[in-house]
């Protein structure tokens, strides 16, 4: 499903990393003869899944949109051998129905140039369309230290990719761009640091902490709101990341000064680009894939 970035991530890309290790068919409809079937994202119809004598693993990356309805998929759940988080919070929700096992996505967007050599002096926000709206009830509320890069999907190619149309206010200097792995690649050199902010729903409170790490890994200097689950995961993994005031909360100025202070110092650029170098090497696509090899063969061979 190629609108979804979750199947170039996790699938796509996976299945370049294991086809050296399984015959591997990739199906949309028809579920193939297989003796292990790994389904991204969607779960099978349920008149589909009572039928197949495979071993399944699932992986529900932002699939389910509250507990409730992890709860209408409990027989499907119970039927897996394996069910793969993304995100370690969703853990709870699925380890009373079947084996959970956490594993990170790879890192895919980073340049190869030193973040010193750099001329931008953008920040950086990247994510779907849905996920705008926090980041701009934030930037409504805060102004930047520096102009704002948005790249995310438009639901048609002719809208309107304004900061107004998008709901931001005039107070922050806002530019808006489709996305694209090009533009992606092409803004990392024009940005100085990187933003995200997410929101309150259960599929925000539940993503994985990608996007944090793959500026991490970019050399961007990153700041989240202090609610985000990145921001649990890196201190999880040793990385203190600069926590921003939540929307709610009109902070003072000189709160917000030190925050931004503490995000565009030498020091903390410094510890990014270390870190980041070793999220390259420790969740590379290649590493990634062997984790996810070792998963399938617990399955097929127990």
């Amino acid at each position: 499903m190629d609108d979804f970035g979750s199947w170039d991530w996790v699938g796509r890309e996976m299945l370049e990393e294991l086809r050296s290790t399984f015959q591997i068919a990739e199906f949309s409809d028809t579920i193939p003869d297989a003796d292990v079937v790994l389904f991204v994202k969607f779960p099978p119809p349920p008149e589909v899944w009572p039928k197949i004598r495979a071993r399944i693993i699932y992986c529900p990356i932002d699939y389910f949109g509250s507990a409730e309805e992890i709860e209408v998929q409990r027989d499907f759940l119970k039927c897996c051998r394996k069910i793969i988080v993304h995100c370690s919070r969703l853990t709870r929700y699925f380890q009373r129905l079947s084996s959970v096992e956490y594993l990170d996505h790879h890192v895919r967007f980073f340049n190869e140039t030193p973040a010193e050599c750099r001329q931008g002096d953008s920040i950086l926000w990247t994510g779907v369309r849905t996920q705008v709206p926090a980041l701009v009830r934030w930037a409504n509320t805060y102004k930047l230290p520096g102009d704002l890069l948005v790249l995310t999907n438009h639901t048609q190619s002719n809208d309107e990719a304004t900061p107004e149309s998008f709901g931001f206010n005039p107070q922050n200097e806002v530019r808006v761009q489709r996305w694209s792995e090009s533009e992606h690649y092409r803004a990392i050199d024009q940005s100085c640091a990187a933003i995200d902010i997410r929101g309150t729903d259960f599929r925000e409170r539940h993503k994985p902490p990608t996007k944090a790490m793959d500026a991490l890994a970019a050399g961007l200097p990153l700041a989240m709101n202090r609610g985000a689950v990145s921001v649990d995961h890196l201190d999880s993994i040793g990385f203190r990341c600069v926590t921003l005031p939540e929307s709610e909360e009109a902070a003072s100025e000189q709160t917000v000064a030190a925050c931004y202070d503490r995000w565009l110092s030498r020091e903390y650029r410094d510890e990014t680009r270390s870190f980041g170098l070793a999220l390259r090497e420790l969740l590379s696509r290649k590493r990634v894939g062997l984790r996810l090899r070792r998963i399938i063969d617990q399955v097929a061979n127990a």
